[in-house]
C-alpha cells in the first residue's frame, strides 16, 4: 500500500475493487496511472478505473473520460473500445430516460396547469352565472314590485271612481226624490186648490206625459196651419 511501484498500486486497486471498496480502488488506480512509466501501464490503470465507474449512473461522464484517456494511451486495445462504447451507450440511454422523464414531468405539469386553468375558468363562469342570476332575480323582483304598485294604484283609482260614481248616483237619486217631492207637492197643492183629491205618483207621471203630448200636438197643428193656410179644406181640428 505504501509502494510507489506501478504494478503494486495497480494490484492493490484490483484487490480493493474485488472486496467492493470502490473509492479506495479508484484512488490506487489513479495513483498507478500517475506514476506509470509507459502508456500500456497507464492505459491499464485508467481502463480499470473507468470500468469500475460503469455501474455508477451519476459517474458515467467520468467513466467515459477515463476510458477515452485510456484509449488515447492504447488505441488498439479492444477491451477499452468495448467498454467505452458500452459507457457511451449507457449515457445515451440515461439521457433518453432523462428526456422521457422531463417530457413526462412537462406533460404532467401542463396537464395540471390545464386542469387549474379549466377549474379557474369554470369558477369564473359559475360566479358569472350566479351574478347574472342574482341580477335577473333583482330585476324580476323590481319588476314585480312595480307591477304591484301599478296594480295598487289602479285599484285605488278604481275604488275612488266607484265611490265617486256611487256618490253621484246617490246625489242624483236625492235630487230626483226632491224633484218628485216638489212636483208631488205642487200637484197636491194644485189639486187641493181645485178641491180635488191628490193623485198618486203614477197618475201624476201619466198626466205629465199627456201634457207633453198635447203640447207637441199643438206645435204640430201650428206648423200644419202655416203649411196649409187659413182656407185649407181640412181643418186642424178634424185632422
Amino acid at each position: 500500500e505504501d509502494s510507489e511501484n506501478t504494478q503494486a498500486l495497480y494490484n492493490t486497486g484490483v484487490a480493493k475493487a474485488k472486496i467492493n471498496k470502490k473509492k479506495e480502488a479508484l484512488k490506487y488506480f489513479a495513483k498507478a496511472a500517475e506514476v506509470a512509466e509507459n502508456q500500456h501501464d497507464k492505459a491499464s490503470a485508467l481502463y480499470n478505473a473507468g470500468t469500475l465507474l460503469l455501474s455508477e449512473k451519476d459517474q458515467l461522464d467520468t467513466s467515459i473520460e477515463l476510458l477515452k484517456e485510456a484509449l488515447r494511451n492504447s488505441p488498439k486495445d479492444v477491451d477499452i473500445r468495448k467498454n467505452l462504447a458500452k459507457a457511451m451507450q449507457l449515457k445515451r440511454q440515461q439521457q433518453q430516460q432523462q428526456q422521457q422523464q422531463q417530457q413526462k414531468n412537462q406533460d404532467k405539469q401542463e396537464n395540471q396547469d390545464k386542469q387549474e386553468k379549466d377549474q379557474q375558468q369554470n369558477d369564473r363562469q359559475e360566479n358569472q352565472n350566479q351574478d347574472d342570476q342574482q341580477k335577473q332575480d333583482q330585476g324580476d323582483q323590481q319588476k314585480q314590485n312595480q307591477n304591484d304598485q301599478n296594480q295598487d294604484q289602479k285599484d285605488q283609482q278604481k275604488d275612488q271612481q266607484n265611490q265617486k260614481d256611487q256618490q253621484e248616483k246617490k246625489n242624483q237619486q236625492g235630487q230626483d226624490q226632491e224633484q218628485g217631492k216638489d212636483a208631488g207637492k205642487f200637484d197636491e197643492n194644485q189639486q187641493r186648490r181645485d178641491g180635488k183629491k191628490p193623485m198618486s205618483i203614477e197618475k201624476q207621471k201619466a198626466l205629465q206625459k199627456l201634457k207633453m203630448i198635447e203640447a207637441k200636438e199643438r206645435s204640430v197643428r201650428k206648423k200644419l196651419q202655416k203649411l196649409k193656410g187659413k182656407n185649407s179644406a181640412h181643418s186642424t181640428k178634424n185632422w
